[in-house]
């Protein structure tokens, strides 16, 4: 950290004729009703179309989208696309023994997404227990997860030697095309997948 950078941090000013130095934490919150309630990180913070969404408000429909999330195995994240616009990227772990059902997951994913927030996501990877990265408290690793999938270690199955498995390479899947309700009919690409096992 250069002496510029902790100076923004460690000494950040609210209203500059005040004189008091506050500690710029990296915390989102809100303030109702004279109370303050913590809702995110702003490292985290995922901005699509000039919109602020924050990864457990897109992780909530997805959680329940299938019987085949595997609970605490899901994270949200922003990426780039090609555009030069950021997108929304989801790493989804699958229970154990409903690998059949990846595919679905993905669809209904994508789908759970966009009648959320209105927007799809530019990513889905899909895979076993231990596809996303968590602190050995068991938070999720969100950032490391978007650098994972970025630079494509990601579809590599990690602790395939412990189970005894073979990682297999991920496979992607051609987007196809679904209609929802919310759209009224209109067609709309599904997100790329990949799906590893």
């Amino acid at each position: 950290m250069t002496f510029c950078q902790a100076d923004m941090v460690f000494k950040a000013r609210l209203n500059p004729d005040d004189g008091r130095d506050w500690l710029r934490t990296g915390d989102l919150g809100v303030l109702y009703e004279g109370e303050l309630y913590p809702t995110g990180r702003l490292k985290e913070l995922i901005i699509v179309r000039g919109r602020n969404l924050l990864p457990h408000d897109i992780e909530a429909p997805v959680r329940t989208c299938h019987a085949a999330v595997r609970p605490g195995g899901l994270a949200a994240f922003g990426i780039d696309a090609s555009t030069g616009t950021e997108q929304i990227g989801l790493c989804i772990e699958l229970r154990p023994g409903t690998e059949q059902y990846a595919e679905q997951v993905a669809e209904r994913a994508c789908l759970a997404v966009h009648r959320a927030v209105g927007f799809r996501p530019g990513k889905v990877v899909v895979g076993p227990k231990g596809l996303v990265p968590k602190t050995t408290s068991g938070k999720v690793k969100r950032l490391q997860c978007r650098q994972q999938l970025l630079d494509g270690s990601l579809t590599r199955h990690r602790g395939s030697t412990a189970t005894g498995h073979r990682p297999l390479p991920a496979t992607r899947v051609e987007p196809r095309a679904y209609a929802t309700p919310a759209n009224c009919g209109r067609r709309h690409q599904a997100c790329d997948c990949r799906f590893t096992f």
